[in-house]
């Protein structure tokens, strides 16, 4: 049915009106499909969170407004480096971002917001602001500059983030309306349709009754929980008052569903809820599934007391798992214990690697060792 309500909206909305063509035809000139489009859509509708990054048409316009009128010159930007005492080398990584910055005024003036938004995507604001705060403290010139380069920093999104913020509603529109028409439900409209009652005008009463049926929830794998599902066993449970009492588990290291929706930011902001209502948090720290030598691994991989760690974020591992069976053991058919990891190396020959590519790679490089596996004789 999607694939149906994208083509009928492609065809009569977005090639067409003027709210949406520049932005289609942003999407065709960055060499990217109509397929394409359709997939990245489809994607992000079957989120059930709110897209992020989010994007701002007006404050991204206020940003370029602010940008055409803050001119800088190639010489002038150098020069103003160098009287700050500044490296040349940081003084020419951040000119090479000028032609791309007046590219997107000429983009804006020509082919709209998205014309310039594909152009300031070539920009790695982080880096540039890190470089020109080196010198921007005590020179007016380079201050405007960091201003103007903030001001677009927080403007700027992926193109394809702002071309799915902008497709993606009147499909769904065009879904919704198609399948009221023809009575049709599909597995997430359930869930959707017992959110909206639970806030609808006989919300009470269904809360009541489903309260009565169900004394209390158990939730496993509740990182893989959307917002939608959250606000239902938020409603009926968490807000029972201790009633109907709520027991959720989850990992949020192991949160790998968000192709079909979940967010794991919803059990981060949940745990949160939860603790705060004094809910106790009990962390199992015992893995029975698993080799000594593995847990050790993953703990070292894991681990986040160190100076530059691996994994970083809101995820936080505070409490290392240890083994419930220490006399496991995965060994070769020589006897000799099996290395708990195994390191890949992706190796490109070009300087920037394509993420297609390395995902190829890589898909093919786990089926063979896997293959390797199941064809010998391990203990």
């Amino acid at each position: 049915m999607f694939s149906q309500m994208f083509k009928e909206v492609l065809r009569t909305e977005l090639s067409y009106q003027d709210a949406y063509q520049p932005y289609l035809t942003a999407w065709l000139e960055s060499g990217k499909s109509v397929d394409a489009l359709e997939e990245l859509l489809f994607e992000c509708h079957k989120a059930h969170s709110p897209l992020v990054p989010e994007f701002e048409p007006a404050r991204l316009e206020s940003a370029l407004a602010h940008l055409a009128q803050s001119s800088i010159g190639e010489e002038d930007l150098k020069a103003a480096f160098k009287a700050q005492g500044v490296h040349g080398n940081v003084a020419n990584a951040v000119a090479r971002t000028l032609p791309d910055l007046n590219e997107a005024i000429e983009a804006h003036q020509a082919e709209g917001l998205p014309g310039a938004l594909a152009r300031l995507n070539r920009i790695d604001f982080g880096k540039t602001l890190e470089r020109v705060r080196q010198a921007s403290a005590t020179d007016d010139l380079l201050g405007q500059f960091q201003i103007t380069l903030e001001a677009l920093e927080a403007g700027v999104v992926p193109l394809e983030s702002a071309i799915a913020q902008v497709f993606l509603p009147p499909v769904r529109k065009r879904l919704v309306t198609f399948k009221r028409e023809k009575g049709l439900y599909d597995f997430d409209d359930m869930i959707q349709v017992v959110a909206d009652s639970l806030g609808g005008p006989r919300g009470d009463e269904l809360i009541h009754a489903l309260r009565a049926r169900y004394q209390y929830a158990l939730i496993d794998e509740f990182q893989d929980t959307d917002s939608v599902q959250w606000r239902i066993f938020r409603k009926v449970f968490f807000e029972s008052e201790g009633k109907n009492p709520l027991f959720v588990i989850g990992d949020p290291k192991q949160a790998i569903y968000a192709f079909r929706g979940a967010d794991v930011h919803v059990y981060l902001n949940a745990r949160e809820t939860i603790r705060e209502a004094g809910g106790p948090v009990l962390p199992l720290t015992g893995c029975y599934r698993a080799t000594p030598a593995l847990i050790e691994a993953y703990n070292w991989i894991l681990k986040q007391d160190l100076a530059d760690p691996f994994f970083k974020g809101d995820i936080h591992y505070e409490n290392p798992v240890k083994a419930g069976r220490p006399n496991l053991r995965l060994q070769e058919e020589d006897g000799t214990e099996t290395p708990p990891i195994t390191l890949f190396q992706f190796m490109w020959p070009e300087e920037r690697v394509l993420l297609t590519e390395a995902k190829k790679a890589l898909r093919a490089r786990i089926a063979q060792e896997i293959s390797r596996l199941l064809n010998t004789n391990q203990l």
